[in-house]
């Protein structure tokens, strides 16, 4: 029965309470320039981190992009017959956006037909002993075909042995020195950007509005030149150039290179925005396993005698993936609304630094005496809530009366005295304190008569 009568004076107690802080005013000359270099100091570090700095006061939105691409040039090929290459021809594949190859060697295999040849020895598993390591219609693991289940002579090796398969023959065997190379340094891409900020309702193109038809058809990129910078059309060379490489050391085995398009538009300040370019060399040239780029097309046709013939090319070549990026910034009055409210509670930091760190080294101030202090009061609302607190107690101690006699032995009948709350309200502190925390109400369980009127309760010393 104790710990219920203690729960109900911890409801009594938290019910009844009320807190409010109070306010000290100290008369000092020191802490009063203190504190405003504080407010003044976070004042300015609000407006010009946040708001000018962070440009808080703008709404800011993502970009949306298009792209479209096209490459100019002609290559001549280092081969006997001197073959031109046009735009149709190495640019793979021809209409693909914000991602295109520019082919710069060729691996030529003409006249392939389907029949029998020995593997390219190069291939580990297309190499053997006996008839016995070429398993019969089983192709053969990186190689070009499927297995007959002989072994047979290395024509393009001198001393090997290799499977003979069933696939395009003769297969492809990859010689640098038979390559045929396109002077593809010289080629120029275009790049035509077409970005929109919705929530602006404003649309912006790298093409330069102040440069005329004459001088774009003229310009080419020069990222340290004011105006060239720029200009949409880029020479291979240069593209190369900018990512740290040469064009010598990408034409053998190719590369994989990204066009970064950045925009960061303001248009409070300038409806004029112009993008700024970026290149990077994605692929890893430290690992011969995937630097480089190449891939395989072929041309298909019908001989004089009838059956299918292609010619193989493997083309090496830079791959180009062009990638856009950027966002809209303009004034929005929510956003520095948000901004401001939320830096207005950096203010706060000034009142704890005063609290916190100075007024305790102060000893010329009792300021701890002084900022807190207790108050008991007995209210009307305290009365009538003690009260309901008596009335559910009874009940209680009825409930629990037949429990609590048959624990004790008692015999039944017999009368006995009902057990309330008798609640006293005391004034539990003195005038000053030096515990920091709010006075609160507190109630005291006691044995002792029914209380037959509310008016009773809350009786308090107020000698404050």
């Amino acid at each position: 029965m104790g710990r219920l009568k203690k729960g109900f004076a911890f409801i009594g107690d938290f019910c009844i309470t009320y807190e409010e802080p109070r306010v000290v005013r100290i008369h000092s000359v020191f802490l009063f320039t203190f504190y405003w270099l504080l407010m003044i100091s976070v004042a300015c570090g609000i407006s010009g981190y946040f708001i000018w700095y962070k440009r808080g006061y703008q709404d800011i939105v993502p970009v949306e992009s298009a792209v479209t691409t096209k490459v100019f040039g002609v290559g001549d090929t280092n081969t006997s017959d001197h073959t031109i290459w046009d735009k149709a021809d190495y640019m793979i594949p021809p209409e693909e956006n914000e991602d295109f190859t520019v082919i710069t060697n060729l691996l030529i295999t003409p006249r392939q037909t389907q029949q029998t040849c020995d593997e390219d020895p190069s291939v580990p598993a297309g190499r053997c002993k006996v008839d016995s390591d070429c398993q019969k219609n089983k192709a053969v693991r990186y190689g070009n075909g499927m297995m007959t289940g002989k072994c047979i002579n290395s024509t393009h090796e001198a001393n090997v042995k290799v499977c003979q398969i069933r696939a395009w023959c003769p297969v492809e065997i990859d010689d640098p020195s038979k390559r045929s190379y396109l002077a593809s340094e010289t080629f120029i891409v275009y790049i035509k950007n077409s970005v929109r900020f919705p929530a602006f309702g404003e649309i912006r193109q790298n093409i330069p509005g102040d440069m005329g038809s004459e001088e774009l058809s003229t310009c080419l990129f020069d990222s340290k030149h004011p105006r060239n910078k720029h200009c949409p059309f880029f020479k291979v060379n240069t593209i190369v150039e900018e990512t740290g490489n040469s064009f010598r050391s990408i034409v053998v085995e190719g590369a994989v290179i990204q066009i970064i398009i950045s925009w960061d538009c303001d248009f409070d300040y300038s409806n004029e925005c112009r993008p700024e370019y970026s290149f990077y060399r994605l692929d890893q040239r430290e690992d011969t396993l995937s630097s480089g780029f190449h891939m395989r097309f072929a041309d298909k046709y019908v001989n004089k005698n009838g059956s299918n013939e292609r010619t193989l090319y493997k083309a090496y070549g830079i791959r180009l993936i062009v990638g856009v990026q950027g966002r809209g910034r303009k004034f929005g009055f929510i956003v520095t609304a948000m901004t401001i409210g939320s830096g207005l509670s950096y203010f706060a930091i000034a009142t704890f630094v005063i609290s916190k760190l100075v007024l305790p080294f102060y000893r010329n101030l009792c300021w701890r005496t002084l900022r807190y202090e207790g108050l008991c009061m007995g209210n009307r609302c305290g009365k009538i809530l003690c009260s309901c607190l008596q009335k559910i107690w009874a009940m209680c101690n009825r409930f629990y009366k037949p429990l609590e006699k048959a624990a004790r032995g008692e015999e039944e009948g017999k009368d006995d005295d009902l057990r309330e709350i008798n609640f006293h309200f005391k004034d539990t502190v003195k005038r000053w304190t030096r515990t920091e925390g709010p006075l609160t109400l507190r109630i005291d369980v006691e044995d002792s008569d029914p209380i037959d009127d509310a008016d009773s309760f809350g009786q308090s010393d107020h000698g404050l």
